[in-house]
């Protein structure tokens, strides 16, 4: 049996795709934004305890993430239990500190990436600690699938802009941006982009809608803040996207929309494609 550990939405996303394209017995340990995600794919999906499934598991194949310390508390324990543990990665940075718990680094017995810049990345960070393994992007291949055929219906004059919200303040060490400065970043270059009228502001799977009522102040643009339809559809639906350093600013780089970052001056977003363009460069 493989155990399947996941919680934040990006590595539910990219795990989820990985369990449905290759068929097993699986069981189900998911939490936070990850109920849902697999929810969407698996039909009778049952999530399970983990503690009280240790001795069915062969291995486990885990997401990682910032949001809790659900997914390395796995890990952790896998290790103890000398239960063979993968830990699949979703994004290019900060790979050491997501396997860090009390102050002690915790590595699974394999690392998968799903790039060859992610691969090289890992190679570098953890030396010849850990085996790393490159494994399909399923997640990937299934949104430019949606974008090809969306792409066919939408009027290319339309100016709307899709603006991603990350929880920055939450987890960047003080040193980085603050999520207003970015935001307010995008607002002030706004008139270099197009004749925008329309701005949809996407929170965060942790945030709340009421976070962002403050950008409504912004009079000149018919604002809304929404995040009902899935991460693929609301591309779909707009011109333009701006982000910080999220992973969905790569999805809407393959739905061939204009795509720009809005990291202030002095700081790199590691998104890796050259059609993502600096705000702070206009």
């Amino acid at each position: 049996m493989i155990g399947i550990a996941s919680n934040d939405a990006g590595g539910a996303e990219l795990l989820s795709e990985y369990v449905v394209r290759n068929k097993n017995k699986y069981i189900f340990f998911l939490t936070g934004p990850a109920k849902k995600i697999f929810k969407k794919k698996i039909k009778n999906l049952k999530i399970s305890n983990f503690k009280n499934s240790l001795n069915k598991l062969d291995k486990v194949i885990s997401s990682t993430g910032w949001a809790t310390k659900n997914e390395i508390n796995i890990i952790k324990n896998c290790k103890k239990k000398k239960i063979k543990v993968c830990a699949y990665l979703d994004h290019w940075v900060n790979y050491k500190q997501r396997f860090i718990i009390d102050n002690k680094l915790i590595l699974p017995d394999e690392i998968w990436v799903s790039d060859n810049l992610a691969f090289k990345i890992a190679k570098k960070e953890f030396k010849k600690k850990i085996k790393i393994k490159k494994i399909k992007n399923y997640f990937f291949e299934k949104a430019k699938n949606f974008f090809d055929k969306k792409n066919k219906l939408i009027n290319s004059n339309k100016k709307k802009v899709l603006y991603l919200c990350e929880p920055i303040d939450d987890h960047k060490k003080k040193k980085f941006y603050t999520e207003k400065k970015c935001i307010s970043l995008f607002i002030d270059t706004l008139g270099k982009l197009k004749t925008i009228k329309d701005i949809t502001f996407r929170p965060h799977p942790y945030e709340s809608i009421k976070k962002y009522n403050w950008v409504k102040k912004f009079k000149k643009y018919n604002i809304k803040i929404c995040k009902k339809d899935n991460i693929l559809s609301e591309i779909s639906k707009n011109d333009i996207v701006v982000g910080c350093n999220t992973v969905a600013l790569y999805l809407a780089v393959l739905a061939k929309k204009k795509v720009y970052t809005s990291v202030p001056k002095g700081h790199f977003c590691s998104i890796p494609s050259k059609k993502i363009t600096y705000l702070n460069q206009l």
